[in-house]
């Protein structure tokens, strides 16, 4: 394994957190060739900006459960008309809604056929 010296590591402008060169982004005109905040940052400040909110409510919003099953939130979900976000969601999750084209009639229908065909476990 190779050790790493000081100038394979730099500090993001953003966390303010030390990491290893490969953390960061080329960028040509960036100090050493390198984006001044790290990948992780970087794609938060982006996914922000392609969402339309705050870095802080990105952040934030990271953080959340899917509001659907609980289990950890991985998508930002949005109206694919407005485009407003909506909440955060699991992808299964997602994937169910989407597959449904986002009508709460088909979601309601759906519901309504596996409650008519549940099978009960002993």
């Amino acid at each position: 394994m190779q050790r790493l010296t000081t100038s394979d590591r730099k500090t993001c402008l953003q966390c303010k957190v030390e990491k290893p060169t490969d953390e960061f982004y080329k960028n040509k005109s960036g100090l050493n060739g390198l984006h001044s905040k790290c990948k992780p940052c970087l794609n938060d400040c982006r996914y922000a900006k392609k969402y339309g909110l705050s870095l802080e409510e990105y952040q934030t919003m990271k953080e959340l459960p899917c509001v659907i099953c609980g289990n950890p939130g991985e998508v930002i979900d949005h109206c694919h008309v407005s485009g407003k976000v909506r909440n955060r969601l699991c992808q299964p999750c997602n994937m169910a809604l989407g597959g449904f084209k986002d009508n709460p009639d088909l979601c309601r229908k759906a519901a309504d056929y596996l409650e008519q065909h549940a099978t009960i476990n002993d």
